[in-house]
């Protein structure tokens, strides 16, 4: 049995020791975890990163090699991705930890010779001249608005920017209705931090296992917590384990505002 969420398929297995809802599935036979991570980590670039694998580099704050060499064929130049990276990667993108090991019904792993698209090289540079590349990427500054805000911020289409004072520029690819917040109560410890900005995108899918930012008008609050499908249902789940009321279903009385595609915490 499969159910589809906003385009995605979904398992309904019961889930495994150290996962949560569906989606997730344990490892096939004959596939090495190095492929499923390297699996992962191509559809996360090219769905989150434009295609580029330097994209991705500069977010981790990464040299361009230490993600391309991932994908490269020659066993002298060639990489895994550790469980160092993986995590780092789980961090970013806002994914449970554990994400990058396990297999996902929208990602193809018949494939083993993927790689990303290469950034358009611009013409050598002239003796002396420096020969560092732009960063493909171009930032996209979002506004800094109030959790009472992020409801009508969505439903107007991003149409209240001018109400806000502040900016952040988005250190990966966005769309323009992208916003940010600070992250207000311990709810979501330790995932995410009082103070800490996560950036939202209202344009994101959400899948199972993503953070999203939600309104509940049953509660008369937005509320940042991590989407769970299991068995047919939908669940938004707080990450603090003493938190007294750890699921709230997603129903007709909720509405889900965006992903958190990015979090950091200002220095």
């Amino acid at each position: 049995m499969k159910n589809t969420i906003e385009g995605f398929i979904l398992s309904t297995k019961k889930p495994g020791r150290g996962t949560s809802g569906m989606e997730l599935k344990l490892p096939l036979a004959g596939i090495r975890i190095e492929e499923i991570r390297r699996q992962n980590l191509f559809w996360i670039i090219n769905h989150e990163f434009g295609g580029l694998s330097v994209n991705l580099s500069k977010a981790l704050d990464l040299q361009p090699s230490q993600i391309s060499r991932v994908f490269n064929s020659n066993p002298k130049n060639h990489r895994n991705v550790g469980r160092n990276l993986a995590k780092r990667i789980e961090e970013l993108t806002g994914r449970p930890d554990g994400w990058m090991d396990l297999i996902h019904d929208f990602v193809d792993y018949s494939t083993t010779d993927q790689r990303p698209k290469q950034a358009a090289r611009g013409p050598k540079p002239a003796a002396g001249s420096s020969n560092v590349q732009p960063f493909d990427c171009q930032l996209r500054p979002v506004p800094i608005i109030p959790w009472d805000m992020a409801e009508a911020w969505t439903l107007n289409n991003g149409g209240i920017g001018m109400l806000a004072q502040e900016k952040l520029l988005c250190p990966v690819p966005c769309s323009t209705k992208t916003f940010a917040m600070r992250v207000r109560g311990v709810t979501m410890e330790p995932l995410f931090n009082e103070q800490e900005y996560i950036f939202v995108d209202p344009d994101r899918k959400p899948e199972h296992g993503r953070f999203v930012v939600a309104k509940s008008s049953k509660h008369s609050q937005v509320m940042l917590r991590q989407l769970i499908v299991e068995a047919g249902r939908l669940y938004l789940k707080a990450s603090n384990p003493t938190w007294p009321t750890p699921f709230v279903d997603l129903d007709e009385n909720t509405r889900i505002l965006g992903v958190v595609i990015f979090k950091g915490e200002p220095v």
